[in-house]
């Protein structure tokens, strides 16, 4: 994931997610860090639909000695 960037993978996994939703914080329960990373990384419920997840691109480009698109970005 550090090879994609922080705030990229931010970009792609809450593409989708709506305004004013509140993520938890340092002072929200164990279950509701649990619901939100659930919804974040498993269901991907915030993902852009019919894009790669930016580390699997990642990876794909550089087994065939490319540079990744990132195309979820441009849109």
């Amino acid at each position: 994931m550090a090879a994609v960037g922080n705030k990229l993978a931010n970009d792609f996994y809450e593409y989708k997610m709506p305004s004013g939703y509140r993520k938890p914080t340092a002072n929200s329960s164990p279950e509701e860090c649990r619901r939100f990373i659930d919804e974040k990384y498993i269901r991907k419920a915030f993902s852009p639909p019919g894009f790669p997840e930016p580390v699997k691109e990642f990876v794909a480009a550089r087994e065939k000695g490319e540079k990744p698109k990132f195309e979820f970005a441009s849109k």
